[in-house]
């Protein structure tokens, strides 16, 4: 058994912090940082792994994935060098996916997925709804969750489209479950910013991402306090447990990590509230 182990090396660059204060002064410099994707490899079950090779120049790794055919889709965003101005402080995000049929040896690239709202597409999750069509969804500056199609694994992309999802310039998480319907989580609530980032809200779709169902409010929030940034693994007996990073605009800013947890009939039956 071939075990990958995947994980993003990037220092940050520019960043400072007051200790007395235990404020940050200074955020990030993404046109400064430089990010590494490294690929480490078992073939003993985890047990030990080989040295590793490096992928340089990308953002970060947002999906990596197997699909039924057993080739593997890694999919990234990068700073695209052709559509931002380090001077001008414009930043313009661009998604690729890499595919290997070679458990992950070689790779080859597909076409690049973009939009021309300001910095671009961002943070793209992927599912396969059939057997190598793959949905695309992504963040934007737009005020919807846009979405790309490829029906060839991820070789191809098709043009990226908004989808019926409003959406601040937040994250969003797809899952396909079990029962092969597709679950969606974001923020729902349209803004071409990134607030505000609540409600954090749930939707189905039984059609492979064509339609989503009504969305029901896992949490909310007030002001410029956060409910983004989530993960979320489907368990053993079907219940679906989100990680959610709850942020709160106060000094010393303050992060929780908090929990949900909750099922498809909560989804289907219209409940406002997870426990």
């Amino acid at each position: 058994m071939l075990v990958q182990h995947v994980f993003r090396h990037a220092p940050g660059a520019g960043i400072t912090v007051d200790k007395s204060r235990r404020v940050a002064t200074a955020g990030a410099d993404y046109f400064k940082q430089r990010a590494r994707i490294v690929i480490r490899r078992s073939a003993d079950g985890g047990r030990t792994f080989d040295h590793g090779s490096v992928w340089d120049g990308v953002t970060g790794l947002n999906e990596l994935r197997q699909l039924q055919s057993g080739r593997v889709v890694a999919a990234f965003c990068f700073m695209d060098p052709e559509r931002s101005d380090a001077e001008k402080k414009i930043q313009h995000y661009t998604l690729v996916a890499l595919f290997s049929d070679e458990g992950g040896r070689t790779w080859t690239r597909s076409n690049e997925i973009t939009v021309e709202s300001p910095r671009g597409a961002m943070e793209c999750q992927i599912a396969e709804t059939e057997p190598d069509r793959l949905l695309c969804l992504f963040r934007t500056k737009a005020g919807y969750v846009y979405q790309s199609v490829s029906e060839d694994g991820g070789r191809t992309w098709g043009p990226a489209e908004p989808t019926t999802l409003p959406s601040p310039e937040s994250m969003v998480r797809m899952l396909k479950l079990r029962s092969g319907n597709l679950l969606v989580v974001w923020n729902n609530v349209s803004s071409t910013t990134q607030l505000p980032r609540h409600p954090l809200a749930a939707a189905l779709s039984r059609d492979g991402g064509r339609t989503w169902g009504a969305p029901k409010v896992i949490a909310d929030e007030v002001g410029s306090n956060q409910l983004s940034n989530h993960g979320m693994i489907q368990l053993d007996d079907g219940r679906i447990l989100l990680g959610i990073s709850h942020y709160r605009a106060v000094r010393p800013m303050t992060s929780d990590l908090d929990m949900a947890i909750f099922d498809e009939l909560w989804l289907q039956e219209g409940i406002h509230h997870a426990d």
